[in-house]
């Protein structure tokens, strides 16, 4: 993958506009998701895919175009929803995928503050099933926009409810998806041992308003560089006023990052994956000032 990458086109998101022919920074995570999965796949290596937010499986393109037809492919999803997480565990088993699947129902966030986290979602999906509404509800909405309840707010919405769930980080998944067997358990034997932790190659982030502290979880000081995802795909319209330090912070560390859009998009330069096989933590300074 390193030897891939061309700095003087790579590292220059003028050139990804140039490339694609699109502004759209989305675009451009999924043609380096694409270039990535290639070469691994040559090389007969497995892509680690990590999807926070991933609904029910159904409406996400990199779980539909590179996860379920590559075999090479292994994904741990997290998701809140008590009705998404059953439907993304048949849709998986209905895909035959399950076996190199590790479904996590969690809410991400930097830092939990309590082992668990309160989430909203509106009512759509049981309006329709009780035949509330004449109206055709499309699949985002009912679907697509629970978010973590915000602080100041103690209730939720009219013709929202509320669910409590496990509240987790990047290291948590990270540890849990390592320690897990090939069915999805996590091994007990494992589990005693120091946590083992699978470097997410592909990450890809869509928590409705929540994006920035689950994209600072993964760029946390107490993550290894050995543990940074190779590209990331995330809202950047959710981060807003935010975006200026994530993309500061993502620079700091090695990442080439897109400018504010609709989409946020995040290479990390192949000198610091290079880097990274010495497994330095992160608070020992940035990629470009620090001797590995």
């Amino acid at each position: 993958w390193v030897k891939f990458l061309d700095p003087k086109i790579d590292y220059n998101t003028t050139m990804w506009k140039i490339a694609t022919r699109s502004s759209t920074w989305s675009v451009h995570f999924n043609e380096y998701a694409k270039k990535l999965s290639a070469v691994f796949n040559k090389a007969h290596a497995k892509v680690n895919f990590v999807m926070i937010g991933a609904c029910d499986g159904t409406s996400d393109n990199t779980i539909r175009e590179l996860f379920l037809p590559n075999d090479h492919w292994r994904g741990v999803f997290v998701e809140p929803m008590g009705i998404n997480v059953r439907d993304l565990i048949t849709f998986l088993a209905n895909k035959n995928v399950s076996q190199r699947s590790l479904v996590i129902r969690a809410a991400a966030t930097s830092k939990c503050a309590s082992p668990t986290i309160v989430v909203e979602r509106p009512l759509y999906e049981e309006k329709m099933l009780l035949n509330q509404t004449k109206k055709v509800i499309p699949h985002w909405l009912r679907r697509q926009i629970g978010s973590v309840l915000p602080s100041w707010r103690n209730h939720s919405r009219k013709e929202w409810t509320t669910e409590t769930v496990r509240c987790v980080t990047a290291d948590t998944i990270l540890s849990e998806w390592g320690g897990a067997s090939t069915n999805g358990e996590v091994s007990a034997t494992r589990s005693l041992k120091r946590p083992k932790k699978r470097r997410p190659h592909v990450l890809k982030i869509d928590v409705e308003g929540h994006d920035y502290e689950v994209l600072m979880s993964f760029m946390d000081s107490s993550v290894r560089l050995s543990e940074l995802p190779l590209i990331i795909d995330f809202e950047a319209k959710s981060i807003a006023k935010q975006y200026p330090k994530a993309k500061a912070r993502m620079e700091e560390i090695g990442y080439v990052v897109s400018p504010f859009g609709a989409d946020g998009f995040a290479l990390l330069r192949g000198d610091v994956v290079l880097q990274s096989l010495k497994k330095r933590p992160l608070h020992e300074g940035a990629a470009d000032s620090i001797n590995f």
